[in-house]
C-alpha cells in the first residue's frame, strides 16, 4: 500500500548482501493517540459479607434516632444521614480500593485469567523453555476462547427479553458507545443575554402591531362545569372542537 508504512534501513542479516527494512506505519496507532484510563474500583472480600452482617446485627440503631430527637421531634434528615454515613464507613472498613487501567485498544472480552496467562506466556518464552512456553500457548488459546464465550452470553442476555432499556444496553456495548457528559448550566449573566438576545430576534425583526380580537356583541361564550352529570367526552370534544373553530374565525 503506497505511503502506508515508512522504513528504517538495518544492519545486513548474517552474511547477506541485502539490507533489512523495519517498517512501521505512517498512522498513529490508538494506544498512542488516547492514553489509558484509571478507574478506581471497590474490592470486596470473600469475608466482607459476613463481617458486615455480624457488625449491623450487633449495631445499637436506636442511638441514632436519639441523637437526632430533641423535644420529642425526630429530624429526618439528621437520621438518614448519620445512618447512611455509619453504613458507608462500615463498608469503607471492610473493603479495598484497586486501580484498574485500562487501555484503549483492550478487548472486551479481556479478563484476570486471560491476562494472567498472557504474563505465564511471555515469562515462558523468556525463560526458553519449548515445552513450558508450548503448554503456556495452549492454555493461553482455551482461555481466550472461553472468555470470547462467556462475553457473548453476557451480551445475548440483553436481547432475550422485551426490556427496551436492557436492549439498548447491549447496543451500547456492542457498538462501544460511551455517552457524553453534559455540561453544567452556566452561571454568567452574559450567556443568559446572549439566550434572551437570541430568542427575541423574532419580535425584534415583526414591524406588525399587535392588535386584540374583539369579539361580535352576540357571542355567548361557553362554559363547562366538571359537576354537570350530562356532559360526557363526546360532548367535551365537541365543545373544545367548537371553541377553537371559533378562535380561528377571530
Amino acid at each position: 500500500m503506497a505511503n502506508a508504512y515508512n522504513a528504517i534501513p538495518l544492519p545486513h542479516l548474517g552474511q547477506s548482501d541485502h539490507l533489512s527494512l523495519f517498517l512501521y506505519p505512517t498512522y498513529t496507532p490508538l494506544i498512542k493517540l488516547v492514553k489509558p484510563t484509571v478507574r478506581t474500583v471497590k474490592v470486596w472480600p470473600e469475608e466482607a459479607d459476613s463481617m458486615l452482617q455480624d457488625k449491623f446485627q450487633h449495631t445499637a440503631w436506636s442511638v441514632f434516632a436519639t441523637q437526632a430527637t430533641l423535644d420529642s421531634h425526630t429530624d429526618i434528615d439528621h437520621y438518614a444521614s448519620s445512618v447512611l454515613d455509619y453504613i458507608s464507613t462500615t463498608i469503607n472498613n471492610v473493603t479495598t480500593l484497586k486501580q484498574i487501567t485500562t487501555y484503549p485498544n483492550q478487548k472486551p472480552w479481556m479478563n484476570k485469567e486471560v491476562r494472567q496467562l498472557l504474563k505465564a506466556r511471555n515469562i515462558a518464552f523468556r525463560s526458553g523453555d519449548e515445552r513450558a512456553y508450548s503448554l503456556s500457548r495452549a492454555h493461553l488459546k482455551k482461555d481466550i476462547r472461553k472468555a470470547k464465550h462467556c462475553y457473548k452470553l453476557r451480551i445475548e442476555e440483553h436481547f432475550n427479553n422485551s426490556d427496551p432499556r436492557r436492549m439498548w444496553q447491549g447496543i451500547q456495548a456492542i457498538t462501544d458507545y460511551k455517552p457524553t457528559t453534559p455540561s453544567l448550566p452556566s452561571n454568567d449573566v452574559s450567556f443568559l443575554n446572549e439566550l434572551n438576545h437570541f430568542y427575541a430576534r423574532f419580535d425584534r425583526d415583526n414591524q406588525e402591531t399587535a392588535t386584540k380580537a374583539v369579539p361580535p356583541a352576540d357571542h355567548q361564550p361557553l362554559t363547562l362545569s366538571p359537576s354537570d352529570p350530562d356532559i360526557d367526552a363526546v360532548a367535551i370534544i365537541t365543545i373544545v372542537v367548537t371553541v377553537l373553530t371559533r378562535e380561528e374565525e377571530l
